[in-house]
């Protein structure tokens, strides 16, 4: 098997960030309505939809559960890497 590379993992991070905006917009919500549901700051969805921070399982659930999402949702569009298929 291969070994993970950073690089993996930030495209991941970006391309949750972009499914997450995308559903975001799709609820026609804007990032401070969407920050205000899951009882998050607004620049914190700004750094998640660009990638640009860890989430944490406990954030991905409040975010889900708190705009009627299902969690897997949130992941529909990431791809698993050809190292590893």
């Amino acid at each position: 098997m291969s070994e993970i590379k950073e690089e993996y993992i930030s495209q991941a991070k970006k391309e949750f960030g972009r499914q997450l905006a995308a559903l975001r917009k799709e609820l026609g919500l804007s990032q401070e309505e969407f920050a205000s549901r899951a009882k998050v700051h607004h620049t914190y969805i700004s750094a998640i939809e660009t990638g640009k921070t860890n989430l944490t399982f406990d954030v991905i659930m409040r975010i889900a559960f708190t705009q009627n999402l299902r969690p897997k949702d949130l992941f529909s569009t990431i791809e698993v890497p050809e190292d590893f298929k």
